[in-house]
Order: structure tokens, then sequence, then C-alpha cells
């Protein structure tokens, strides 16, 4: 796996968890 790859799927899910603690009202 190439290091840009690594680091796009980082922020993938970095941004997936944000979008569920916020859709579960824990922000």
């Amino acid at each position: 796996m190439s290091p840009a790859k690594a680091s796009a799927s980082t922020t993938t899910k970095k941004t997936t968890t944000t979008t569920k603690t916020a859709s579960s009202g824990g922000l």
C-alpha cells in the first residue's frame, strides 16, 4: 500500500468516526 493511500484511509476513518459521534448527539 502506498503512503498516500494509507493516509487517505486514515482521514476517511477519522471523518466517519466524527460523523458517527455527531449523529449520536455526542458533539
